[in-house]
């Protein structure tokens, strides 16, 4: 795989969580890991990743804190690698619980449940170990998300740390599962009875799910999201607009923008409408709903002759009634006058 697109997604995914407030800081020394964890409000470190019972050697592993804007640590993560002889189920079995024996951690895992999920027996090579994933309540906005985005940000350090990387696992819960946790982080597996914890002294095992993607998977990711962002930089950086409108624009629209763009200055983009007959509303205004006609605003300009006759013509017509009609008879005068 191209280190420059496994860069430009790295470096993608660090603006992203920049910009919801989280500043990652990557590190390879874990005897600062274990202090800066007592410190924390989590649980302890595990086996996996403590500098007195792993045996991380140098360039083996790296960890990253993510620190807000107050200078407060607010996420942790850790990725190691190790290169197995057979496949993960038989590794696990070997070394993973003497590992939690050793160290006197609980939980531990249980002796029978361990590597179940079938994804284990196509584990093997160079893999990497994918843990001590944690964000502090309200560390940024849309914990789902940002979880995502840290989580996405780990797996593609990792393959852009290790080259001939093959796998990357991590275990996860059934809740974090159901909320599509290790999707948005870049893992293309998930199978339940990953593995079993034992939680003494009460014996009660908790099951986790086994979270997994190949090289040939990430490969996929990174040319997706190339191409989306390829997509977005044509869509984006285009250098004239009207020869791509001319292909797929109407022609009526073209025409009315034309006819738009050629009208005079004195014109208004609305049309001015008549009020009523008599009174205040006998006004010109614009962008109300019309009562009689639509009169040009030109026209409202100009002297009375050159005002359209359609819109004289019913007060000539009701003038012509009345003289029609002649004068009022006494009897109707007689009945109008007071007495």
């Amino acid at each position: 795989m191209a280190d420059y697109a496994l860069s430009r997604e790295v470096a993608r995914l660090e603006r992203d969580a920049e910009q919801r407030g989280i500043r990652l800081v990557v590190s390879d020394d874990f005897d600062a890991l274990a202090w800066l964890n007592r410190s924390l409000d989590r649980p302890a470190l595990t086996p996996m990743f403590h500098p007195h019972f792993s045996g991380i050697g140098t360039g083996d592993a790296f960890w990253a804190k993510g620190v807000a804007p107050t200078g407060e640590v607010v996420h942790l993560q850790a990725v190691r690698f190790d290169r197995l002889a057979g496949d993960l189920a038989a590794n696990l079995s070997d070394w993973l619980l003497p590992l939690y024996w050793e160290a006197g951690d609980t939980p531990v895992p249980a002796e029978g449940g361990l590597s179940r999920a079938p994804v284990c027996r196509s584990i093997r090579g160079s893999v990497a170990y994918h843990g001590e994933l944690w964000i502090k309540a309200g560390a940024g906005r849309g914990l789902v998300g940002l979880m995502g985005t840290l989580t996405r940000w780990g797996v593609m350090k990792a393959f852009l740390t290790w080259h001939d990387l093959d796998w990357i696992y991590g275990f996860v819960t059934k809740r974090k599962v159901m909320q599509g946790m290790p999707q948005r982080g870049g893992y293309t597996i998930t199978e339940p009875c990953g593995l079993c914890w034992r939680q003494p002294p009460r014996d009660e095992d908790q099951v986790e799910w086994i979270a997994a993607a190949p090289l040939s998977a990430i490969r996929c990711i990174i040319e997706e999201q190339l191409l989306e962002t390829s997509d977005v930089v044509q869509r984006t950086e285009v250098p004239a607009l009207e020869p791509l409108l001319e292909g797929w624009v109407p022609e009526a629209c073209r025409i009315r923008t034309r006819k738009a763009r050629a009208r005079p200055r004195f014109e208004s983009a609305k049309p001015l409408y008549r009020g009523g007959a008599s009174g205040p509303s006998r006004r010109w205004h614009r962008g109300r709903k019309p009562h009689r006609r639509i009169v040009h605003r030109a026209a409202a300009r100009l002297p009375s002759p050159s005002v359209p006759s359609r819109v004289r013509r019913p007060r000539r017509a009701m003038i012509a009634r009345r003289r029609a009609r002649g004068p009022m008879r006494p009897e109707r005068l007689a009945k109008t006058r007071p007495s």
